[in-house]
């Protein structure tokens, strides 16, 4: 029998005599390489990836204790991470590389994640259009807009 070292902390995996044939056994499906070839296991890959997003932090990269660096493959990103995690992954992600953009003119709804490029810098009202939200506010206060007329009447 084999012993593979998975770069996890004080793990080892047994792998079994499934070289001659190349077939991948159960517990080598579940395991998790980053782009250097460092192995992790499907549990430790989830808690990780779990609290970086947590954290809003989309750049999953190898936890090996080398220093690697590099960071997992979408493809197995896809492979490792629950629905829920990959759409969080890819909500995070989108919102960093907007914010990273720095955008002239970008609002964001103060009642949800909604943003949008406003060029009319006279323009005051923000209409969210996401159908869950749909809020109408105010770009200066960020408060809902109870009406058109009274609440920018008063200059």
């Amino acid at each position: 029998m084999w012993m593979l070292f998975l770069a996890c902390p004080f793990r080892t995996l047994p792998i079994f005599p499934a070289l001659r044939t190349r077939q991948l056994t159960p517990s080598q499906h579940e395991m998790i390489q980053c782009s250097e070839g460092h192995l992790f296991c499907l549990e430790c890959m989830v808690a990780y990836a779990s609290n970086l997003l947590g954290e809003r932090n989309f750049k999953i990269v190898c936890m090996d204790q080398s220093g690697c660096s590099q960071p997992f493959p979408e493809s197995e990103l896809k492979r490792f991470l629950t629905p829920n995690l990959l759409s969080l992954y890819w909500k995070v992600r989108q919102a960093k590389e907007v914010e990273m953009a720095a955008l002239d003119g970008l609002e964001e709804c103060s009642q949800c994640e909604y943003k949008a490029v406003m060029d009319n810098r006279w323009e005051r009202v923000f209409m969210c259009q996401t159908k869950e939200c749909g809020a109408v506010t105010c770009r200066d206060c960020k408060k809902p807009v109870r009406s058109f007329f009274t609440d920018f009447d008063r200059g």
